[in-house]
């Protein structure tokens, strides 16, 4: 089959994020744009890329046609959505969250597929969704009650003037009272190890620490017996020279 290996166009806001599995992509333009500056790139270099629609747009809904040629064709499709205003047409999240939870991957705008693994004691998750535009409504799809394993929670953003709507999803996993014990277990065990490796590093410290201020005091008493034996020589070398005066003087006489 001939699929895009990469696919870029020269302006942002194009969803979701290139996948060469993912064949059906949606973009919302200011009206003075009536093409985009497209760059198609084929897996197989033989493969031929031919583009459709893509000038003169209207407003409203146009579709740009990325098709690559090879043994069998395929085609990408980019849904343009041409508005007069680009802020009544704005259905993007400026912030998703779940309480006490964290996203994966961490929350983008431009990302609109996420996953968390909860506990099995959680009924319901709080989300906080929060539209670049304040006047965008927001609709969140689930069920009631959270069921053991996979969980689908969709949180829709409608713009302004409904001309775009846009789709967040939540993939909650929620674990089996087994799976949450052992996920408690590894890290009880691991929150142990960490304190069992800061006690270690402490004792290391503190016994390196030890042995620096032994060797120190050891150094220091060292001195002081040298000094001390400096001293001792000192007086004994200037007794021998007064004794020495002392004989020559009574040799003159």
């Amino acid at each position: 089959m001939s699929k895009l290996k990469n696919l870029r166009i020269n302006q942002e806001g194009i969803l979701p994020s290139f996948d060469k599995e993912i064949h059906d992509y949606y973009l919302t333009i200011n009206e003075d744009i009536y093409n985009l500056q497209i760059e198609a790139i084929p897996e197989n270099i033989n493969s031929k890329i031919e583009i459709l629609g893509n000038s003169n747009f209207k407003n409203g809904e146009n579709l740009v046609k990325i098709i690559v040629k090879g043994e069998s064709d395929e085609t990408y499709n980019i849904h343009v959505n041409k508005v007069s205003n680009l802020n009544l047409s704005n259905a993007n999240l400026e912030n998703l969250a779940v309480e006490n939870e964290l996203l994966n991957p961490p929350f983008n705008t431009n990302i609109t597929e996420y996953s968390l693994e909860i506990s099995n004691d959680i009924e319901t998750l709080n989300i906080l969704a929060i539209p670049e535009n304040e006047s965008s409504k927001i609709e969140i799809i689930r069920e009631s009650r959270l069921n053991i394993g996979n969980n689908l929670i969709k949180v829709i953003v409608t713009s302004e003037n409904s001309s775009v709507k846009k789709v967040y999803e939540i993939h909650a996993y929620k674990k089996t009272k087994r799976e949450t014990e052992e996920y408690n277990k590894i890290q009880q065990e691991s929150y142990e190890n960490a304190q069992e490796l800061l006690k270690e590093n402490y004792n290391i410290d503190n016994h390196y620490n030890t042995e620096k201020t032994s060797i120190m005091v050891t150094q220091y008493k060292s001195n002081n017996e040298i000094v001390k034996i400096g001293i001792f020589i000192s007086i004994v070398f200037i007794l021998l020279i007064v004794v020495i005066l002392i004989k020559y003087k009574r040799k003159k006489k």
